[in-house]
């Protein structure tokens, strides 16, 4: 490899033709280690964001489903009784057993942490709790007037 030094017509400063050095591969591999470094470390953060904020989303999502449910069915009864944390509506039993809510003996609703229900007068209050992976609480409260 001829390397032309400029200022200095028709003279070369460094007449190799055996390829690169020991020296110069180490850099290389070198700077290209920091290179791939700095692009996966970028793409690993951006996956685990992502990852983080899809889950939120799929919690808040399963929260307000949920909270939509149980008020469609205290809307459409025409009985409805807080007893213990367990909401009776027409006869129909909903209540939290091991994560998951029932009507009667039947799984409705999966991934539910905590579920408080309440009832004060002609008012009922219903609060959800969600845990994520990190152990945060994600919860949606709603008071629902009786008719």
């Amino acid at each position: 490899m001829k390397l032309y030094t400029p200022g200095l017509e028709g003279e070369y400063w460094m007449n190799n033709n055996e390829g690169i050095s020991l020296v110069e591969l180490i850099i290389i591999v070198g700077i290209m280690g920091l290179l791939l470094t700095i692009i996966f470390s970028t793409t690993i953060f951006s996956y685990n964001s992502f990852s983080i904020q899809n889950e939120e989303k799929n919690i808040n999502a399963s929260t307000r489903d949920t909270m939509d449910y149980l008020i469609r069915q205290i809307r459409k009864s025409n009985e409805i009784q807080v007893i213990d944390n367990t909401l009776i509506l027409d006869g129909d039993i909903y209540k939290l057993e091991d994560g998951s809510i029932f009507q009667n003996d039947l799984e409705i609703i999966q991934g539910i942490d905590e579920l408080y229900i309440s009832q004060k007068d002609d008012v009922i209050h219903i609060e959800i709790i969600i845990r994520d992976s990190r152990n945060r609480d994600h919860e949606l409260s709603c008071k629902v007037n009786i008719r």
